[in-house]
């Protein structure tokens, strides 16, 4: 069975997730050219070898997840984890359909997602009553300038390819504006007034109309 295990700074864990990656016969992390966060994260839970499977920036290259097939095809136990919520804009979606197709079985294991580990930072509610949320990448920025007509309440995931445009954007339908990089690392910054020329790749944005 393929275990998908969510997992985030600051043990936003859940107990269920860390006994699936005690029992798993194998455990495997996304890894791009800089490293892997959460094979960092993982080791703080259990103490296993870690796999890795090579997720590069550039869409034209194909992702090998012939490795962690085998494995599951023998029967084995195997847990994939991914930073923030599996199937909340994961690389984890990529490897549970593949094996899916395969007829191998699949449980999740969520975890808080970025938007709401942002949000508690600065106790800042993501919505009240009656209100909607939008939540959209931030690679699309015609999807950004519809919502922003519709919802008060905006949340946009990895922002940093497109940061200066999404924050005009944003500015222009009266939005205020908080920034997050970095949530719960060493180097975590919140940008509340001062908002930056760029962030890096986990930065998120929470954005709410009709706040001082």
């Amino acid at each position: 069975m393929l275990f998908g295990v969510g997992i985030f700074p600051e043990k936003n864990i859940t107990l269920a997730a860390v006994e699936a990656l005690k029992s798993s016969d194998y455990i495997f992390c996304p890894r791009t050219e800089s490293g892997s966060i959460a094979a960092e994260l993982v080791k703080k839970y259990v103490q296993k070898d870690i796999e890795f499977i090579d997720f590069p920036m550039r869409k034209d290259i194909k992702i090998d997840l012939s490795k962690i097939l085998k494995l599951l095809l023998e029967n084995k136990n195997v847990s994939f984890v991914s930073i923030g919520d599996p199937l909340f804009y994961s690389t984890f979606v990529y490897v549970m359909d593949f094996v899916k197709s395969y007829g191998i079985k699949v449980k999740v294991f969520p975890t808080i997602t970025s938007f709401s580990f942002a949000a508690s930072k600065i106790n800042l509610p993501i919505a009240l009553k009656d209100e909607g949320v939008a939540v959209v990448p931030g690679t699309n920025l015609e999807l950004i300038e519809k919502v922003t007509n519709v919802f008060d309440n905006v949340v946009v995931i990895k922002p940093s390819r497109n940061f200066l445009k999404i924050v005009d954007i944003l500015k222009n339908k009266d939005f205020k504006i908080y920034v997050f990089e970095n949530l719960g690392f060493d180097n975590e910054k919140i940008y509340l007034e001062n908002i930056p020329e760029s962030v890096g790749y986990l930065s998120i944005i929470l954005a709410k109309r009709g706040v001082e």
